[in-house]
This record gives structure tokens, C-alpha cells and sequence, in this order.
């Protein structure tokens, strides 16, 4: 930035103000809420680059009928912990303010400027989400329904829970772009606007109720889409996903990294302010197999996942890819 900087650390003062605009964001609060992410606190020791396994006992043997005058030794089944890996990951944003500035505004203004960081990581954390969900279920195509050039319709729900058979109703929590929720309130308005209780009762009075069993929607422009050969003409693949209790696994560090820099030439003018936080965000039941210190595309890429799970419908995640803003 041409400065040489001096610095002080600052860990605890700000973090009550990092998490208060973290979870203070409508989109990551809504997410909460449904019950979707499974958090755990992350040890203080943890840095980029490291990662963090998340222990899940296998299956045990299935019971089978036996002869009961059959002398034979019974054949034991080992049981064994199928690990499921996430790298522990560090964002930062580095924010720049003069004194006079921030003096002239009459209000305290570190506060204000730790909780709007909070609440650019909720969006951060989001954006997380969705590259690893796009490709760890790029590994496990059979949990995603490609509408192809079409528009998200209530079919393409019931065709993306079907894909996970009797655990399909389990999946409750929609993760929406607001141009692929607008074409499905389209198709609820257009098909399925007389329906009653023994069909289904999606729309009552002009009020939502439920989606083939789907009760929350959550819809985040955070979602980014595949681009398509001319995005100009719609042709942007967006990535719905359908989602189940505890399917996202989530962990961050207690205390957030703030540091203060101010510049030596020019100390009672020119401040820098960078907050970072470590974190891990991902879904259950897979691990992440890609090198250590990943960027974005490497969370996207199918090949960077593995199943860690003898059962793939033990993985409560499901997706629709579709085309966005058809019927807008």
C-alpha cells in the first residue's frame, strides 16, 4: 500500500462486535435457524493450510438369518472410523480510514467498522458454502436433478428429494437464488394455486406453506452461478440446493484476528484495519481430497471430493441446477 506500517494487535476488542454483525446477517441467521449447520468451536492453534477431521463410525453389519444348526465359525465385519476432511481456512479484509474522517462522523467508529466486517463474513461464509456444496455434489451426481435449460418448477424439487429415496423427506431447507425462487413462484402461481390440503396445500389464501415438504426458504444473491456461453442471453446455470438437519458442518475460531496499522509517515492521518477470521465450512458425510491452502475453484472442483459414507443417502444434501430469471 506504500506504507510502512506499524502495528498492534488487538484480538479480543473487537471480536464481540465481528460476531454481533455476523450474526446479525438475515441470510446466515436464516440458515441458523433451520437447523442446517453443525458448529463446533475451532481451537485457537489452528492456521491456514491445516485441516480437520470429522470422525463418523461406520455402519455396522447388517443382520442376516443363519442356520441355527450350522456349526461354522460366524465371519466378523470390521469396524472402522471413515473420516470425513476439511481444510481449515483464513479470510481477511483489509479496511482503510483516515482520522479526520472518521472523527468528522461524530460516532465511534471501530464498532461500526468490526460489525459491518461480521456481516461481509456471514456473506463470505455463504459464498463458501455454496463452492463446496457445487463440488462435493459435482462427486455425487446422483444427488442432483439438471433441469437443463429450463426454468426451477415444483416437479424439479420432487425429482431432487426422490434422488435420495427414503431420506428424501428429511431434506427441509432451501438455498435459493432470488432468480431461480422467483421462476418457482411463478410455478406455484401458474399450476398449483387451487390445491388442498389432501394434494398438498402448497399455496393457501396467497400464503406459502410448504414445498414438497421443503418449510424454509432461504434466498441469498451470495449464490454464484455457472456462466453460461453468453450469460448476456440467460444462459447462467444456478445451483439450487435442498438441505437437511446438521448436513453442513461448520467451525470458526473463538477469538477474530484484528490488527491495527497506521502509517508511520503519516500516523495521526492514515489507519489500516484487517480483520481475520479461521474457519471450516462443508458438508457432512464427504471430505475434501484437494491440496492444502485451496483457493475457491478448488472447492468447486468435483475432483477434489470424496464420499465418507457407506450410504450416500446418509448425505442430507440434494441440488437442482437450472436456468435463472426464465419467468421474470
Amino acid at each position: 500500500m506504500g506504507a510502512f506500517p506499524s502495528s498492534s494487535y488487538i484480538p479480543v476488542l473487537q471480536t464481540g462486535y465481528f460476531l454481533e454483525g455476523l450474526f446479525s446477517n438475515e441470510k446466515y441467521m436464516q440458515l441458523e435457524a433451520s437447523g442446517v449447520i453443525d458448529r463446533n468451536t475451532l481451537s485457537e492453534v489452528a492456521s491456514k493450510g491445516d485441516s480437520i477431521h470429522i470422525p463418523k463410525l461406520a455402519q455396522a453389519a447388517p443382520f442376516v438369518r443363519c442356520d441355527i444348526t450350522d456349526t461354522a465359525a460366524a465371519t466378523g465385519t470390521r469396524i472402522s472410523s471413515n473420516a470425513g476432511k476439511l481444510p481449515v481456512l483464513r479470510d481477511v479484509s483489509i479496511n482503510t480510514l483516515t482520522t479526520h474522517d472518521a472523527l468528522r462522523t461524530g460516532e465511534n467508529f471501530d464498532p461500526m467498522l468490526a460489525t459491518s466486517a461480521g456481516n461481509q463474513m456471514a456473506k463470505r461464509i455463504i459464498k463458501q458454502v455454496d463452492g463446496a456444496l457445487k463440488g462435493s455434489l459435482g462427486a455425487l451426481a446422483t444427488h442432483t436433478k439438471a433441469l437443463g435449460s429450463n426454468a426451477l418448477t415444483v416437479q424439479g424439487v420432487r425429482q431432487a428429494k426422490a434422488k435420495l429415496g427414503d431420506q428424501g423427506q428429511n431434506l427441509h431447507t432451501m438455498l435459493v437464488h432470488s432468480k431461480v425462487w422467483y421462476d418457482l413462484v411463478y410455478d406455484l402461481i401458474q399450476n398449483y394455486k387451487y390445491m388442498g390440503i389432501t394434494s398438498g396445500k402448497i399455496i393457501e389464501e396467497g400464503k406459502l406453506d410448504t414445498i414438497m415438504g421443503i418449510r424454509n426458504i432461504v434466498i441469498s444473491d451470495d449464490l454464484v452461478p455457472d456462466a453460461g456461453a453468453t450469460s448476456s442471453a440467460g444462459d447462467d446455470i444456478y445451483h439450487t440446493y435442498l438441505l437437511g438437519s446438521a448436513s453442513i458442518y461448520e467451525s470458526f475460531q473463538r477469538i477474530i484476528g484484528v490488527e491495527e496499522f497506521n502509517d508511520v509517515r503519516v500516523p495521526s492521518t492514515m489507519r489500516f484495519v484487517k480483520f481475520s477470521m479461521d474457519y471450516v465450512a462443508g458438508p457432512r458425510g464427504l471430505a475434501f481430497t484437494g491440496s492444502d491452502n485451496p483457493i475457491d475453484a478448488d472447492f468447486a472442483n468435483s475432483s477434489n471430493w470424496a464420499s465418507r459414507t457407506e450410504d450416500h443417502r446418509n448425505i442430507l444434501v440434494a441440488q437442482v441446477t437450472s436456468l435463472g430469471g426464465v419467468n421474470a
